[in-house]
């Protein structure tokens, strides 16, 4: 009788313990299917990851081939060339380019909406932009002998970039903020309330740096942005100007940099910007600038470096500068002091007619 009793209570607890992992095996698949089903299931996650790589996957090989044109052509690209690009991966790209229209990825590229702004938010350079005569190429650095506005202080100005609308020439010495030059202090920092945020950035700041232009709005405050509304100012450069040039600016620009040098070396590394967050990134490596080629425009053999008038992508405090001594572009923190010496170079514009009828004939090779 008491072994009936025992093998009905082993029954039962055998039964028990069944049932149990039946039910916890049926919370366990439970728990199973709603990892792998649903909007935050693993599979989910893995097929958002996957298509979020494929988009990006895009937007860098469309910008790889941006870069490679801009290499070929001085920094520029054209209207057209980037719907040529767009058209290798989206079906329906419009002649017309509307930057904030969503564009869809052609089959082979997955099923992908990317906006055009995305890829590219910088200006677009003329359909044919033109190059200056490889005569004039050869004499920038030159010495631009009659033009003597501010010539005590510059030391005399030098060729640097031609186009069909402005010839630019460049300060022959770095100026710096101690009393000789009588030109103020070159910390941008200081002159924040002058310059409160991105729409206090000139015409001419905007025009010169083209591919960073959605940055200089109203709420962008970012210190780097007020530093190239004060670098940028013609009104604050106006002494540099003469009654023949149309407007003087503190420093070139990055862009205008990089076109310059693109022309002077066309067999050799070309100078690429590209834009970030916070400003401009460079491939300017080190040495690649180097001391008095060109008669110093791009570099010069000194201890000094000085600004490029141009926000940098390091942070949202950081410009850009040329840093004499290593041979490069690199960031600075536009609010310190300026312990290295870092300064200007002015710059001045002259119309490219009248630099060629009044200017281009006192130019001397020293």
């Amino acid at each position: 009788m008491k072994n009936k009793i025992k093998k009905a209570e082993s029954a039962g607890i055998t039964l028990i313990a069944l049932v149990i992992t039946i039910i916890i095996l049926l919370i366990l698949s439970a728990i199973s299917i709603a990892m792998l089903t649903g909007k935050n299931s693993i599979v989910m996650k893995a097929t958002n990851a996957k298509e979020q790589t494929e988009r990006s996957n895009i937007i860098e090989e469309a910008r790889t081939e941006i870069l490679a044109i801009q290499s070929n052509q001085e920094g520029n690209i054209t209207k057209q060339q980037f719907i040529n690009i767009l058209n290798k991966y989206f079906s329906n790209v419009s002649e017309s380019l509307d930057l904030d229209a969503e564009l869809t990825t052609k089959k082979e590229y997955g099923n992908h909406t990317i906006k055009p702004s995305e890829i590219w938010k910088g200006a677009f350079s003329e359909e044919n932009p033109s190059k200056p005569e490889e005569t004039i190429i050869s004499k920038y650095g030159w010495k631009v002998s009659n033009y003597t506005t501010e010539i005590n202080k510059t030391g005399g100005w030098r060729l640097f970039y031609q186009d069909d609308e402005y010839t630019y020439i460049i300060s022959d010495k770095v100026l710096t903020d101690n009393p000789d030059t009588n030109l103020g202090d070159y910390k941008p920092g200081s002159y924040t309330s002058e310059y409160p945020n991105g729409s206090s950035v000139s015409e001419i700041g905007k025009k010169l740096n083209p591919m960073i232009n959605s940055l200089f709005i109203e709420t962008n405050t970012n210190p780097n942005i007020t530093a190239t509304a004060f670098l940028t100012d013609p009104d604050r450069w106006s002494k540099f100007k003469s009654t023949d040039a149309e407007f003087a600016i503190a420093s070139p620009t990055v862009e205008l940099f990089a076109k310059s040098y693109n022309q002077t070396h066309t067999n050799s590394n070309q100078f690429i910007c590209t834009f970030e967050t916070y400003g401009y990134k460079t491939n300017c490596a080190n040495n690649w600038l180097v001391p008095n080629e060109f008669y110093g425009i791009y570099n010069i053999n000194s201890s000094l470096t000085w600004w490029l008038s141009s926000p940098g992508s390091a942070g949202n405090n950081r410009g850009l500068y040329v840093f004499e001594g290593m041979g490069n572009i690199n960031f600075y923190n536009v609010n310190n002091n300026f312990g290295d010496g870092c300064s200007i170079r002015p710059v001045v514009a002259i119309p490219t007619s009248t630099f060629n009828s009044q200017y281009a004939s006192s130019l001397v090779n020293e």
